[in-house]
């Protein structure tokens, strides 16, 4: 390969850099929209914004419990997962982590519908799953965002888990 090749390459690979670093800053800015209470009003924090095959994800943080915000090819929607952070960490075990279904069934049955009539990922969709979720969250999981975790344990006994 010689150098106008080399260079021509560092381009591309530049370019690509760029092009995936805006679509990334696009999704958190989207997801931020929705769900930027979790920074302002609770003390989150994003810890990431990644995007691959299956879809793209922004994940919230505090000092105890991780939201994940996932715009999912492989199940056609956007869905929450919230996970029980132990050492610090995201441990992904069903012990320690759950979908937004899960929560809504219990808490609001009615939003629960409505987001599964909201199967697809088309723009609408994904402006509009959000904006249910992030309500959703505020106000029916404020015991979790203010760091309460027992929901786990309620759902761990309602499964027949124990926590790891």
């Amino acid at each position: 390969m010689d150098d106008e090749q080399r260079s021509a390459r560092a381009a591309r690979q530049r370019e690509r850099k760029a092009e995936n670093k805006a679509l990334d800053e696009a999704w958190k800015a989207t997801v931020d929209g929705y769900f930027g209470f979790l920074r302002t009003d609770y003390g989150f924090r994003i810890t990431k914004v990644y995007r691959w095959g299956w879809g793209k994800e922004a994940t919230y943080q505090s000092p105890v419990l991780a939201i994940r915000v996932d715009a999912s090819v492989e199940f056609n929607r956007v869905e929450l997962t919230f996970y029980r952070l132990i050492d610090g960490k995201t441990r992904a075990t069903r012990e320690n982590s759950f979908i937004h279904d899960a929560l809504l069934r219990d808490r609001t049955p009615k939003v629960e519908t409505q987001l599964a009539s909201l199967k697809g990922l088309s723009d609408e969709n994904v402006r509009t799953s959000p904006a249910l979720l992030a309500q959703a969250v505020k106000e029916h999981a404020t015991d979790l965002l203010s760091g309460d975790l027992s929901y786990f344990d309620i759902l761990n006994s309602k499964r027949g888990n124990t926590p790891q």
